[in-house]
């Protein structure tokens, strides 16, 4: 579950795929360990020194692009005016983040519960055509990022409660994902 993320996220980026296992340990190191624990704050010295050489390669994109996401981003203009770097790596580290650990741990609950499911398993391989819709039934029921906050940008009012702009609002996706009223039976696969 670790390997084919990774590997398609840095071929995806335009990285050295022989250089995946660095990025998918320091990632998942760093999102499973708290902060000041030894583990966690090594993982974070090696994604530093990881995105440095990141930036080695916006500017490699920049005088020379490639059919990968970091040329993409290192030619792309907004507003007539070229994403500064400070942007380009936060892009990149989302984009490593979600590629690495995000998408690992989706894949990992769902082979485990294909493991546990032989008959849906083999529904699936007999009939491919379900695929999509049970990719989203995975991401709906083992949804790797249990939430998000956002801040409001304006005044406004949802489901009844007054959001005034500047506030944060948490947005559940553990909560949404099973809400009786938006699945018939929310608790099941």
């Amino acid at each position: 579950a670790s390997a084919v993320p990774a590997i398609f996220t840095m071929e995806f980026l335009g990285l050295p795929k022989d250089n995946w296992r660095p990025f998918s340990d320091a990632a998942h190191t760093v999102i499973h360990t708290l902060p000041g624990e030894p583990e966690h704050e090594a993982a974070n010295q090696e994604l530093f020194a990881m995105i440095g050489r990141v930036f080695e390669v916006i500017n490699a994109r920049r005088a020379e692009p490639r059919d990968d996401l970091i040329s993409y981003l290192a030619q792309a203009r907004i507003n007539d005016v070229p994403i500064s770097d400070e942007r380009l790596v936060q892009i990149l580290t989302l984009v490593i983040f979600g590629g690495v650990d995000t998408t690992g741990a989706l894949l990992s609950s769902v082979l485990e519960w294909l493991c546990r499911h032989h008959d849906v398993r083999e529904e699936l391989r007999a009939e491919p055509s379900l695929i999509p819709q049970a990719t989203e039934e995975f991401l709906r029921y083992f949804a790797p990022v249990q939430g998000l906050s956002r801040t409001a940008t304006q005044d406004c009012v949802i489901g009844g409660q007054r959001i005034s702009a500047g506030e944060m609002v948490m947005l559940s996706w553990a909560a949404a994902n099973f809400d009786e009223e938006a699945f018939a039976d929310p608790d099941k696969v």
